[in-house]
C-alpha cells in the first residue's frame, strides 16, 4: 500500500507485488501534484464561512498550491485552515466587505492578510504557526493637490490631500507649499501636518512651523514630519495646514505620500 510524504503528501507505493503495475498511476498523480507546490496558483471563493482547504493527496488536494487567491465577499474576517505541515506560500486577499482572511492551521499562531490585493509570502512552521513575511510588493498612495487651496486671515485650519489606508502599517511622509497674495502680507507662522483627524493640528513635534514674526513673505515650501501609523481598519489620514497672516489671501498646495511597510 502506498504512503505519503509528509508534507506533500506524495505517494510512495511499496515496490514489487500487485502495486507494480500501478506506479504509473502514482507518478503521473505526484507529477501533477509537485506542478501545483511549485508553480500553480488556485482561486478559492470564501463563502463568507470558515474554510479548511482539502489535503488529501489526491487530484483533490487544494492545500499544495504555491499561491492562494482568496475571493468572495464577506461580513467579517474568515478563518481558512491549512494542514499541520512545514511550508512556505503565497496569498493574496482580493475579497470585498473590508475584511481579513486569517491563515491557520488550528494549532499555533494565525496570520491575517488584510483585504489589499497585496501578494504576500507566508511560512507554517514545524508547530502548526502561521507567519505572515514581508509583502511580495510595495504598495503606495499618493494624493496631490496642485490648486491651491485658499485661506483668508484668521481663517481656520484647512485640510490640503488625503488617503485612505487600508488595514497594515504605512509610513507617511508630505510637504506644504504656501503662496501669498502681492503686497508683502506678513504672517505670524505657517504650519503643516499629517492626522488622522480632518483639519486638526497634532502634537507640536508631530508639526512643521516656521515662525516669521511678522516678517514680510510670498511663498515658502515645508517638509512636514513623517509618521508610522498602524491601522486595524480603513482609515483616511490628511494632510493639513494652518497659518496667521495680515493682508491679502494665502493659497496652499501639497502632497501626501504612503507607502506600506507590512
Amino acid at each position: 500500500m502506498a504512503t505519503q510524504t509528509a508534507t506533500m503528501r506524495l505517494s510512495k507505493p511499496a515496490t514489487g507485488g500487485d502495486q507494480a503495475p500501478l506506479w504509473g498511476n502514482y507518478l503521473d498523480t505526484d507529477m501533477d501534484l509537485i506542478d501545483r507546490a511549485v508553480n500553480q496558483v488556485i482561486t478559492i471563493n470564501i463563502p463568507d464561512a470558515p474554510v479548511t482547504l482539502i489535503a488529501d493527496g489526491t487530484t483533490s488536494d487544494q492545500a499544495l498550491y504555491q499561491a492562494y487567491a482568496f475571493t468572495g465577499s464577506m461580513s467579517t474576517s474568515r478563518a481558512v485552515t491549512l494542514p499541520n505541515a512545514t511550508r512556505f506560500g503565497r496569498v493574496v486577499n482580493t475579497t470585498t466587505g473590508g475584511f481579513s482572511v486569517i491563515l491557520t492551521t488550528g494549532l499555533g499562531a494565525s496570520a491575517s492578510i488584510p483585504p489589499n490585493s497585496i501578494l504576500f509570502n507566508y511560512w507554517v512552521d514545524a508547530s502548526g504557526n502561521v507567519f505572515l513575511l514581508s509583502p511580495e510588493q510595495t504598495e503606495f498612495l499618493q494624493s496631490t493637490q496642485s490648486v491651491g487651496i485658499g485661506f483668508a486671515p484668521g481663517g481656520p485650519a484647512k485640510d490640503i490631500a488625503s488617503v485612505s489606508l487600508t488595514p497594515g502599517d504605512w509610513d507617511l511622509t508630505g510637504s506644504v507649499g504656501f503662496s501669498f497674495s502681492s503686497g508683502t502680507p506678513t504672517a505670524n507662522f505657517i504650519q503643516g501636518w499629517i492626522n488622522q483627524f480632518s483639519a486638526t493640528a497634532p502634537v507640536l513635534y508631530l508639526r512643521t512651523s516656521l515662525q516669521t514674526n511678522g516678517a514680510p513673505i510670498l511663498s515658502s515650501s515645508l517638509a512636514v514630519p513623517s509618521q508610522r501609523i498602524i491601522v486595524a481598519g480603513t482609515t483616511t489620514v490628511f494632510l493639513s495646514a494652518s497659518m496667521q497672516f495680515t493682508t491679502g489671501t494665502c493659497t496652499v498646495t501639497g502632497q501626501l505620500n504612503a507607502r506600506r511597510m507590512a
